[in-house]
């Protein structure tokens, strides 16, 4: 009977030969040297199974060169590193077997080997044995590398190098103790050197821990060689021990730069210098456990730790350096009860990786594979919105369990647990989805878990293993949209809970006047049953409330309308309703949105007798569908008993091998049970959840070939009435070409959401003419004879042609001819033209000086109209240009080509008037003549301001006629303006009077006689006798005159009336008029005139109707019988 042992299996090896072994990927390799050979095996790491041997000579069959000592040889092989890819390192130095040796300056003192699972050797870089100081005493020792190799994350090496002894001859593979030139080497991943840095001081022997240096050196042969790294940081820490004396020693630790080998800081050795698990350095050496206990040790019988550390729960591994004189270490392994104490810190990790983008709203998807599900109970997963590794979300496995959980400073929170009975080297397709605070994890398709969590909105991501021997495969991700659970039109009623949910975002108020809000928001509903077996009436048609209903209780649509009253009064603010009459209500805004229920799933699946599956499908939409003779009617192009509302299915199988395929199982190619999932899709977009059923497959039948769907279509791209001919390529290798293929198409506008519709069946060629603008889904199903089926997505866009424009004013197009203008506020005018014939909703028009200097913009104003005039005044004499865009109630036009003019600067205009008649008299019609001008031709305006000589003051906008002048001085001021300058004139005209004055002579005869006498014959009244004749004169202004009379009326001695009236005859000067004034009874003694005064009447009349008269008085002396008669018979 075989001894019992723990042990998974045991290799036995060859006591005769010195061992390495290590584990790199699923393997396990054995190393064993002796003088001349060097033995390799590769074991299944797993089952310990031998995979490969194989046997070289010590220069690996030649690939590194022996030196020319006959009795040497590279035959000290080790393995130098391992890594997670299946390969190993290995390294040797020339060995003469005795104690020292002395190799040529620039010789070859090692090489490196990579080994593969094939054990297929591979030649690396060289280790060069050229000291760093020539010329010290020991540069003809042994160059040696220490055992301990350091890699990083990025593939590089590091070591422990330099010249130093063995302890003894007898034992060619013990390591040097002491280092006579010690170096710190950095190699890249094909083992080439990057940087070698000394680190002793000159002439100092120098070591790796204090066993190697000073008087006792080497009385044991521990060889520990700590060095450390944080990449992240940038540092290397290297401890370093110096012989200080014959008995003493310096410990120093070095913090060397990663990069390129700069000592950063040297800092104290032994136990001044330890590190804790956030980084901080601490003087205790004590060990610090995963549950943040501190773990010591003292020193007893069997000598002091060296080295200790906790490799397992409840399992401490310490390295004893034993009491001399002994020189053999040992491990001492100390078990205790596990922890129960949660663990702050895991300890050790095959690492978190961390991606270089960060991702918030997103679909990934990758697979996963576990070689032994029950290896070991540790953890691995995948993290996402990870902010660093200690703060992040991820989904995890031990291989049974199944968890969403979410990290926050180290410290795990379950946010959803589950299981899953994983099996071993089966492929797990994993996806993890993330849509704003909801996370779900899908397994093979399926949704497993779920939870709502807004710790961390976005991060990077990445795998991470302590479990053993998993793989990971290439990873996916895409941007996601939640397209189902808040729609903008649509919303989900859930059977469980009796409602739908929704949310409201954006809600803003804005005033004309930046009034603030009054009160709350306030919200009315109005909902209309739809659907078949709907519920009836909502609870909340018809009401009216402050604040937004989340839930909808019934499905159909739903009118939400939303309003807001403003608060214009800043003194007397809602709820003071003493200004609550000015208080206004905003318009309302409007939105609808469909609650609907969830399409169902449901199927039957067989195996015939061919093996082949036969499906029984019997999903169906409860808003359109309940039996053949229960369905939707209503007109939406859907014909809703064929389809029963169900408009897309989507299917995924897992194979008995576990492989998960996302096709409609048909043809099946394993036997065994095989699982088989089906969702549907109703119109507005919604999926059901899977359904899911299994079939046994005894028989397998002939491959079947899912049909190929594809089709052409004339256009991606096009314009509203451009009709579009889609051709189906669609074929299938068992039934042929597309006629023999059932087709439907069908259609949806991506752009307003709306729901999807048949479009047609056609199994050729189909055209379709739309008539508004946006994003179109054109699908294409197509299903071959033994109901397989596939689909095509694409997609046309329909486009607005963009509307034209051109500048009818200014017309010119050249900038050295711009059109001159002549208005400061000039009309501009431009043409709208359309091909879609849509009508001009918005335009907008700015002005730029020469060089792109904004002048005037006319901001985007509403209306068809096809002019605009500004509202302040453009500069003249500058030029400029103009350009004008228009909109068409969906897309801006181009700017047009600009319109080049200039304002031509304005000359004040000229201010002058006459007069008419000339002379001016009185009573005359003044006539004002406006003989203003403007040089540049512009409209004139007028103002008359009309003073008369009365002081009467008058004014008018047009020259006007005075009627009736006074006579004086008339004040005439005129002021005329072009609308921008003005100017004015001022005149006197001088009206001047009508005047009459009259005198009455003797004749010449008579004046003698009457002189003669001594009577009064100048000024008046003169003396005259009766019946003697008068000469009378009329003095008139030099204006036309009608007429001049004289005229006397008197009383005759017996009481009888004499009237005498003599019409003037006009002189050559036209201003006197005379004639002769006599009548016969005047000198009648008994009738005729009495002696005394008598007055002359003489009157005149002028051409414009003025009448004036005078006066002039006479003296009757006597009779002319009683003086000279000779006058009286003249």
């Amino acid at each position: 009977m075989d001894e019992w042992h723990p042990y998974e299996y045991v290799i036995t090896i060859d006591n005769a030969y010195r061992k390495w072994f290590t584990v790199s990927g699923s393997y396990l390799y054995v190393i064993q040297t002796a003088q001349g050979e060097v033995r390799v095996a590769a074991y299944n790491v797993s089952t310990g199974q031998v995979l490969k041997e194989k046997s070289f000579t010590s220069s690996f069959d030649g690939i590194v060169a022996d030196r020319d000592k006959s009795w040497g040889s590279f035959d000290e092989w080790k393995i130098s590193r391992s890594g997670n890819d299946g390969t190993i390192v290995l390294s040797s130095f020339y060995n003469d077997h005795s104690s020292n040796y002395t190799l040529p300056d620039g010789g070859d003192a090692g090489y490196f080997v990579k080994l593969g699972p094939d054990l297929s050797p591979k030649r690396l870089g060289t280790i060069k044995s050229v000291p760093l100081r020539p010329g010290t005493y020991w540069t003809g020792f042994d160059y040696h590398i220490a055992d301990e190799w350091y890699t990083d994350p990025y593939g590089n090496t590091y070591t422990y190098e330099g010249h130093g002894t063995k302890i003894s001859s007898g034992q060619t593979w013990n390591p040097i103790h002491s280092y006579l030139d010690l170096t710190v080497n950095k190699y890249d991943a094909n083992m080439n050197l990057v940087w070698k840095k000394y680190v002793n001081e000159i002439n100092r022997e120098a070591g790796l821990n204090s066993n190697q240096v000073g008087f006792y050196r080497g009385m044991t042969t521990l060889n520990y060689h700590p060095m450390s790294m944080s990449p992240s940081a940038d540092d290397l820490y290297v401890p370093l021990v110096q012989n200080g004396g014959s008995t003493s020693i310096e410990s120093t630790v070095l913090r060397l730069s990663m990069r390129d080998g700069t000592i950063k800081e040297r800092l104290p050795g032994g136990t001044g210098t330890f590190v804790d698990w956030n980084g901080n350095r601490t003087g205790s050496n004590t060990t610090l456990t995963a549950d943040n206990a501190n773990t010591g040790g003292d020193c007893n019988a069997y000598g002091c730790a060296f080295f200790r550390e906790y490799t397992g729960n409840g399992v401490l591994v310490e390295v004893l350096e034993p009491a001399y004189p002994s020189k053999i270490p040992y491990v001492y392994m100390a078990v205790g009860d596990p922890t129960t104490s949660p663990l702050a810190r895991q300890t050790f990790t095959n690492g978190q990786m961390v991606s270089d983008v960060s991702l918030n709203d997103v679909e990934m998807k990758f697979s996963l594979r576990m070689t032994d599900v029950d290896i070991d109970q540790e953890n691995m997963g995948f993290s996402f919105r990870m902010q660093d590794p200690r703060n992040r979300y991820a989904v995890e496995t031990d291989g049974h369990s199944f968890d969403l959980v979410k990290y926050m400073n180290g410290s795990r929170m379950v946010l959803q647990n589950g299981s899953y009975p994983f099996q071993s080297d089966v492929s797990y397709g994993l996806k993890v989805k993330t849509v704003g605070n909801k996370i779900e994890a899908f397994l093979n398709n399926i949704p497993i878990l779920s939870a709502i969590d807004g710790q961390f909105t976005e991060g990077k991501f990445g795998y991470y293993a302590n479990k053993a021997f998993v793989r990971f495969s290439a990873l996916t991700y895409k941007a996601v949209e939640n397209k189902v659970e808040w729609s903008a039109d649509y919303a989900i009623w859930d059977e469980g809970t009796a409602r739908a949910d929704v949310q409201y975002e954006n809600i803003q108020f804005f005033d004309p006047e930046g009034d603030p809000k009054a009160g709350s928001y306030l919200w009315s509903y109005e909902h209309t049953p739809r659907f078949i077996n709907n519920q009836g009436l909502s609870s909340l048609n018809g009401r009216m409330v402050e604040s937004e209903q989340l839930t909808f209780d019934k499905v159909g649509d739903y009118l939400v309308k939303l309003q807001a009253r403003d608060d214009p009064h800043p003194d007397y603010r809602y709820p003071d309703n003493r200004f609550g009459d000015y208080r206004k209500d905003s318009d309302p805004f409007i939105k609808k949105v469909t609650v609907h229920r969830r399409p169902v799933s449901h199927f039957t699946i067989a195996s015939a007798a061919d093996g082949k599956v036969i499906w029984t499908d019997s999903s169906y939409d409860p808003d359109r569908y309940v039996s053949s003779t229960n369905y939707s009617t209503e007109n939406t192009g859907i014909d809703y008993r064929t389809t029963k509302g169900i408009l897309e299915k989507k299917f995924y199988y897992v194979t008995p091998s576990g492989e998960t395929v996302y096709q409609k199982l048909v043809t099946p190619q394993e036997r065994g049970i095989y699982e088989v999932g089906m969702a549907v899709k109703d119109e507005y977009g919604a999926w059901s959840v899977y359904s899911i059923q299994t079939v046994n497959i005894g028989t397998i039948p002939a491959h079947n070939t899912p049909p190929v769907p594809g089709f052409n279509q004339t256009h991606l791209s096009t314009f509203r009435g451009v009709s579009i001919t889609f051709d189906s390529t669609a074929y299938d290798k068992e039934d042929g070409s597309r006629e023999n293929l059932p087709q439907t198409w069908y259609l949806r506008n991506a752009t307003t959401n709306g729901g999807e519709t048949i479009a047609g069946s056609s199994r050729t060629s189909w055209q379709k003419t739309f008539s508004s603008l946006g994003l179109f889904r054109i699908r294409q199903l197509v299903q071959d004879s033994s109901g397989s089926e596939a689909q095509m997505e694409k997609q046309v866009t329909i486009l607005n042609r963009l509307p034209s424009v051109m500048l009818a004013n200014p017309a010119s197009k050249d900038q050295l001819k711009p059109t001159e203008m002549m208005e400061r506020k000039p009309l501009f005018r431009f043409v709208y033209s359309d091909s879609d014939q849509d009508v001009q909703t918005h335009f907008q028009l700015i002005v730029y000086r020469y060089g792109g200097e904004k002048l005037l913009d006319s901001s985007v104003l509403p209306g068809t109209a096809n002019s605009w005039r500004p509202n302040s005044d453009l500069p003249e004499d500058v030029y400029m240009y103009i350009r004008v865009r228009v909109f068409d109630g969906f897309d801006w036009s181009a700017w047009s080509d600009p319109g080049y003019f200039w304002i031509k600067p304005n000359r004040p205009p000229i201010a002058e008037f006459d007069w008419s008649p000339k002379p001016v008299y009185e009573g005359d019609s003044l006539t004002l003549l406006d003989h203003s001008s403007d040089p540049d031709g512009d409209p004139l305006t007028e103002t008359w301001e009309i003073s008369s000589p009365s002081g009467k003051r008058t004014m008018a906008n047009i020259a006007s006629t005075i009627i009736s002048a006074e006579p004086g001085m008339y004040r005439i001021r005129l002021v005329v303006s072009d609308g921008n300058l003005q100017s004015e004139i001022t005149k006197q005209i001088q009206v001047l009077p009508l005047t009459l004055t009259g005198d009455i002579e003797h004749t010449s005869e008579w004046r003698r006689i009457h002189a003669d006498a001594g009577h009064v014959i100048s000024g008046n009244p003169k003396d005259f006798y009766a019946g003697e004749k008068w000469i009378v004169y009329g003095y008139v202004s030099p204006a036309p005159v009608r007429y001049v009379t004289a005229y006397l009326r008197a009383v005759g001695k017996d009481g009888s009336i004499m009237e005498t009236r003599t019409v003037l005859k006009p002189t050559p000067s036209n201003s006197i008029h005379s004639g002769e004034m006599h009548h016969s009874q005047w000198g009648e003694l008994d009738t005729g005139l009495e002696r005394g005064l008598y007055s002359v009447q003489f009157e005149v009349q002028y051409e414009n109707g003025v009448r004036k008269k005078a006066e002039v008085p006479l003296r009757i002396i006597g009779y002319t019988a009683g003086a000279a008669g000779v006058h009286r018979q003249q």
